[in-house]
């Protein structure tokens, strides 16, 4: 069996949050909340790290993802453990520290957009392997915009097209990175799979991670259940189960589905999610829909100026308010 650490990718409202308290289930497994801060830390991956780089690391970990305060507050003593370590190895001491006292081994990582992440990632853990999680795009589209469309700052920008692009964005790039990185590294999951034959889904995945299958796994909602905060992932805190497949056919609108088979047909088509013909939206329904492709092309803008700048890290609800620094 492997120490190995894993991550679990893919876009947002794919299923990851139930693969990963089904894999958290397994007495070996350890998966805390989303991190987000791996691809921000501004250190190199390639060398070692002085202490001061140690030091300025783990400020920068505690800045954008409060939940690890406690841990990174014990950097002064890895400094004596670690001498001169590379980033993947002081992240893993950090990770190793978060789960004492659980009984896990190892240690995994569900961050749903690292999936953007992958080659830096591997780069970084050199022995990592990836679980790339792809669900139906449109019910994506369907299943986050009845999520997050109402809220704010999200209602601002967050519609139908704008998921479908960023979907199809996060799924080219996870399966072009997994393509590079080969089958004992980087393994596709389907979200229809995982909730239609969870048990063949999840021997799978364990057998990619070098694990044996446990019970435990195939009643994941006991654990989701004692985690989950109210007003959270509340269907994983239910056994697992397949109705959700297929909703963008009730959810939406037939000028949204004409949207994504103009836009995304030849990846549905590839991934196998080919659907029935739609009818072209009229020529006022087209008008909206072009304005929402304007809207996300301004935002998808804005966003690569700022994640450029390492100033939108994955983990915004966790960050500390000021602005990090170092």
């Amino acid at each position: 069996m492997s120490k190995e650490p894993f991550f679990v990718v893919g876009y947002p409202r794919s299923g990851t949050t139930l693969l990963r308290f089904m894999l958290a289930s397994h007495p070996r497994l350890f998966i805390p909340g989303e991190t987000g801060f791996i691809p921000f830390l501004r250190a190199p991956a390639d060398r070692p790290l002085d202490r001061r780089e140690v030091r300025r690391v783990a400020r920068r970990i505690a800045r954008l993802n409060l939940e690890w305060q406690d841990a990174v507050a014990e950097a002064p003593a890895l400094e004596d453990a670690l001498v001169e370590p590379r980033l993947g190895e002081l992240i893993d001491a950090l990770f190793r520290r978060r789960m004492r006292g659980s009984g896990a081994v190892r240690w995994g990582d569900k961050t749903p957009l690292y999936v953007l992440h992958i080659p830096a990632l591997a780069a970084t853990f050199p022995t990592a392997r990836f679980v790339h999680l792809v669900r139906d795009g449109r019910d994506v589209a369907a299943s986050a915009v009845a999520k997050w469309g109402r809220r704010f700052p999200q209602r601002l920008y967050l519609d139908e097209t704008y998921v479908l692009l960023r979907w199809a964005e996060a799924v080219t790039r996870g399966r072009r990175a997994g393509g590079l990185l080969g089958g004992n590294r980087y393994l596709e999951v389907r979200y229809e799979d995982l909730v239609r034959r969870p048990e063949a889904c999840l021997s799978s995945v364990c057998d990619f991670l070098g694990e044996e299958l446990h019970p435990e796994m195939l009643a994941h909602e006991r654990l989701a259940r004692s985690l989950v905060a109210a007003g959270g992932h509340v269907e994983v805190c239910e056994p697992t189960s397949p109705g959700r497949v297929g909703r963008w056919r009730r959810d939406l609108s037939p000028d949204c589905a004409w949207l994504a088979d103009r836009l995304l047909g030849s990846l549905l088509d590839e991934l196998g999610y080919q659907g029935p013909p739609v009818e072209k939206p009229s020529a006022a329904a087209g008008a909206l829909l072009a304005a929402s492709l304007a809207r996300y092309l301004a935002v998808r803008g804005a966003q690569r100026t700022l994640e450029a700048l390492g100033r939108v890290p994955l983990s915004r609800d966790k960050r500390a308010s000021r602005r990090p620094s170092g």
